[in-house]
């Protein structure tokens, strides 16, 4: 059962990395924190998950396609965006964003037009793209940590620490799937003091 969930930005020391934190609770009302992290290929591998938390790390891909959506989302109505447009709007390497706006095509998010007037936009309506399954097309299946990945855990004494972790990544995809592209692009909209409507 979800606990509770914010988005925040967690800085520390040189290291500065998107967080989704939130509890799960198991058992009455005890809680185990989960971060929900994306960090920049620079720091991806110094150890930037120092509370000790069990992490599931977003890449820049994931980033990237997720910023990508939510552009089109606020933008939708105006026919195609040029991908130029959504780099420079949301901060992705144009050398990157044809390859993520590729995934989303191939995945069925996205549609795109060659030509002079050609560019990309949403081929859902953004209340019907669900988080779990955008990051799903980025990321591929969603782990929670090492232990998940370990073929041996469920014979060699370990079961109830694997189960336990099925559960983590049960209620991550859970709070991913209640998020919408809608919701995202609402938020960032208040955020900004604009408005989004759909």
């Amino acid at each position: 059962m979800l606990g509770s969930g914010r988005w925040r930005v967690h800085t520390q020391s040189e290291f500065n990395w998107f967080t989704f934190t939130f509890g799960v609770a198991f058992i009455g009302n005890a809680t185990i924190p989960v971060k929900i992290v994306w960090i920049p290929p620079t720091v991806r591998n110094h150890g930037a998950n120092s509370s000790g938390a069990p992490t599931m790390r977003l890449s820049s891909k994931g980033d990237y396609g997720i910023r990508a959506l939510v552009d089109l989302a606020q933008h939708r109505g105006r026919g195609p965006i040029p991908s130029g447009e959504i780099a420079a709007r949301q901060a992705i390497p144009e050398s990157l964003v044809g390859q993520v706006l590729g995934a989303l095509r191939t995945a069925g998010f996205v549609r795109s037009a060659r030509g002079a007037q050609g560019g990309h936009e949403l081929a859902m309506e953004p209340a019907d793209v669900r988080m779990d399954a955008v990051v799903k097309s980025l990321e591929g299946n969603i782990s929670v940590g090492a232990c998940l990945d370990n073929p041996n855990l469920d014979s060699s004494g370990s079961a109830g620490q694997l189960h336990m972790w099925e559960d983590v990544r049960d209620a991550i995809v859970d709070v991913l799937h209640d998020r919408t592209l809608a919701d995202l692009a609402e938020r960032d909209a208040v955020t900004a003091g604009g408005r989004y409507s759909i």
